[in-house]
């Protein structure tokens, strides 16, 4: 609203001046217009001025611009004043007017919000974000508490939510819920209590703790530990037997500890408990035993370290009673049952146990003829246990004095043994036994041997004059190799078997000698080596040296003899393979045959076309003409009885299909005499001892 007012004294001024105008004067002179602005000086109060004229707009200038008598009224440029009842040099927009100049009590500047009070005014400070009020007349304040929590925004951190204020209590959400700059500080209604983890096991010290929404660096949730010091002591730790509450449960080694030993009911105290009574503990219960082993917890005699006596209770518990008894019987085996043991054999018990007795004087418990009392036989066995070999035996020979020394024996003068004793002889067919030249007037046809008879074996159908004996691991047979169809006589079936196995070699006449399980040949160049057991023959090696009709030879360490056509005595070694050649000088002679003497470590040898005796020293490597024979040849039967004597059988005849003779006796060695019918037995005592040609192993 627009108020406009005007003085009095202008009114009066202004009704005077109408009062005065001039009146109309015809003859007045001509208009002039002085300051050419269209009106002439009649009409134009200021006829020098071209701003002021009658159509000039009022202005505030104190001057009358239109000429219309009135100065600054309705000037085109009034300022408008407002009304400033605080006297803050600012008005109300509500009560306001125009002048040229301000009327009293109103200002220039309008915009006062409230012009009752002078601190509300256009441009007023507002300083204070918590007052409300508009002081600076802008339509907005400082304040804001667009939440509704009373809060100035300028006085809380989250304008926008109720509960976050100054006045709010903080919580544990991840805001500063009081607006103290902090977020969820351990002093929040909800923060957690946590517990020192020193040994980082996972469970807290109940009596070191913190409070916050989060745990901290060394804190846990829990608080069960009960050593926060030892990591393996904690509520889920394995309770062990270490002296310490490992699970934390307010009890020391328990008897559920992982480790707790297992002990046994111990009832009559004797150390030793039952294993049908047990508990678990770390430590030895009273009344326990670590041990297990009491076969009796009634009885305290009665567990491991008893002594075990005949009572017919398993003292010592070891499952057997009255084993080991303190006061058992001593006992032997008698595996022979001729009711004596063996003393090597002793055993305790209480009673005898099956197949012992109660003496121990049997000295050879594998055989039921040899025990105290018993029968002494010539057999090497002391069969009577009294520690002497073979004397006063039953079956002791024979033998007949040779005082001469010429290997034949007086008939008159006997001595009984199982041994050819020194100074006899088995010959009792010396005519002078006080002359040793004089024994060949004795010679007969050799139909028997004194002490034994001859046996007639069953015809061989072949020539017999290859014939030697082999005995091996209580095995007995005859061979007969006169051709490649050799031959096999059982001495205890009484059977010739020829074998299944041609012998590798072409021409009659030669034999073959033990070494072991197996027998030797050396013929058609080559050493060949037979097998009785499988009944093969292999060829071990060649010889180099000819040929000849040999008699092969063998010696106790496995070495093979032979001599070739060209006049060398072969030996090879069974044991390494190995050839050994030395020159005899008698090559040319026919039909070789060999002996071995072991006891001068010598082959002797013969031949079908010489009649001496050659002797070669396995020692020496020489040969030595021994003695002349009384037969133009050595033919046939050659071999040595390893005792001393060479046996041969000369004058040749051939004797076809005919029966085979032996010795009746015990067939012991490797080779025994069996002569053809009508042959002459000639002997030489190499050592001066005679015997039958047998070998013991």
């Amino acid at each position: 609203m627009r108020i406009t007012t005007l003085s009095l004294p202008l009114l009066i001024l202004l009704a005077a001046c109408k009062d005065d105008a001039p009146t109309d004067d015809t003859s007045a002179p001509a208009e002039v217009d002085v300051d050419g602005d269209g009106f002439p000086t009649t009409e134009d109060c200021d006829d020098e001025d071209a701003s002021i004229s009658p159509s000039a707009a009022e202005l505030c200038d104190g001057i009358d611009n239109n000429c219309d008598g009135a100065i600054d009224t309705d000037a085109q440029d009034l300022t408008t004043w407002y009304g400033d009842g605080d006297r803050d040099g600012f008005g109300s927009d509500s009560l306001t007017l125009t002048a040229c100049e301000a009327p009293e009590g109103f200002v220039a500047e309008g915009g006062d919000c409230d012009d009752a009070d002078a601190r509300f005014f256009p441009g007023a400070a507002e300083t204070d974000c918590t007052d409300p009020n508009d002081y600076n007349c802008d339509g907005s304040s400082g304040f804001a508490d667009n939440d509704g929590d009373r809060y100035a925004a300028c006085e809380e951190c989250d304008d926008g939510d109720a509960a976050v204020n100054p006045a709010a209590n903080e919580v544990c959400d991840e805001q500063d819920n009081n607006c103290d700059g902090v977020v969820d500080e351990a002093t929040a209604l909800d923060a957690a209590t946590f517990y020192a983890d020193a040994d980082s096991d996972s469970y807290g010290d109940v009596s070191n703790t913190t409070k916050a929404c989060d745990a901290p660096a060394g804190y846990v949730s829990d608080s069960t530990d009960c050593d926060d010091d030892a990591a393996a002591v904690n509520p889920a730790a394995t309770e062990l037997c270490d002296s310490l509450d490992n699970n934390c449960d307010g009890v020391v080694d328990e008897d559920s500890a992982a480790d707790a030993a297992t002990y046994y009911a111990d009832a009559d105290k004797d150390g030793y408990g039952d294993k049908s009574s047990s508990t678990k503990a770390c430590a030895l219960p009273t009344g326990y035993s670590a041990d297990s082993t009491d076969c009796d917890d009634a009885d305290k005699t009665v567990n491991p370290a008893a002594t075990e006596v005949c009572d017919d209770v398993d003292e010592d518990c070891d499952g057997v009673v009255d084993d080991n008894a303190t006061n058992a019987s001593t006992w032997y085996t008698d595996a022979d049952k001729d009711d004596y043991g063996d003393a090597s054999t002793a055993t305790k018990a209480c009673d005898a146990p099956s197949g012992t007795i109660a003496n121990s004087a049997d000295c050879d418990d594998s055989d039921d003829g040899v025990y105290p009392g018993a029968p002494e036989f010539c057999d090497d066995v002391d069969n009577d246990c009294d520690s002497t070999i073979d004397e006063d035996a039953t079956d002791a020979e024979l033998f007949f004095e040779d005082a001469d020394n010429d290997g034949y024996g007086n008939a008159d003068s006997t001595v009984e043994s199982c041994e050819l004793p020194s100074g006899y002889s088995f010959d009792d067919t010396d005519c002078d036994d006080n002359n040793a030249k004089i024994f060949d007037t004795c010679f007969t046809n050799f139909s028997g041997v004194t002490g034994s008879t001859w046996q007639t074996l069953t015809a061989s159908g072949e020539y017999t004059y290859s014939l030697q004996s082999y005995h091996y691991a209580g095995e007995q047979y005859l061979f007969n190799m006169y051709d490649a169809t050799g031959q096999r006589y059982d001495v205890n079936a009484g059977t010739w078997t020829t074998l299944s196995a041609s012998a590798p070699y072409s021409n009659a006449w030669t034999s073959m000698a033990p070494v072991g399980e197996d027998l030797y040949m050396i013929r058609n160049s080559n050493v060949y080596k037979y097998t009785p057991a499988t009944d093969t023959w292999t060829t071990a090696t060649a010889i180099s040296g000819g040929d000849d009709l040999n008699m092969t030879e063998s010696d106790e360490f496995g070495v093979v003899y032979g001599h070739t056509s060209s006049g060398q005595i072969v030996e090879y070694d069974t044991n390494t393979g190995t050839l050994t050649y030395t020159t005899t000088g008698y090559g040319s002679q026919y039909e070789t045959r060999l002996g071995y003497d072991p006891g001068t470590r010598a082959i002797f040898f013969g031949a079908y076309n010489a009649n001496n005796l050659y002797k070669f020293d396995l020692t020496t490597k020489k040969v030595t003409v021994m003695a002349s024979h009384p037969e133009s040849q050595l033919n046939d039967i050659f071999c040595s009885d390893r005792s001393g004597h060479i046996y041969a059988a000369g004058a040749y005849e051939r004797h076809d299909d005919v029966p085979v003779h032996r010795v009746d006796g015990r067939l012991e060695g490797h080779r025994q005499l069996a002569l053809g019918p009508r042959q002459q037995r000639l002997v030489y005592g190499v050592r001066r001892r005679l015997a039958l040609c047998r070998h013991r192993r």
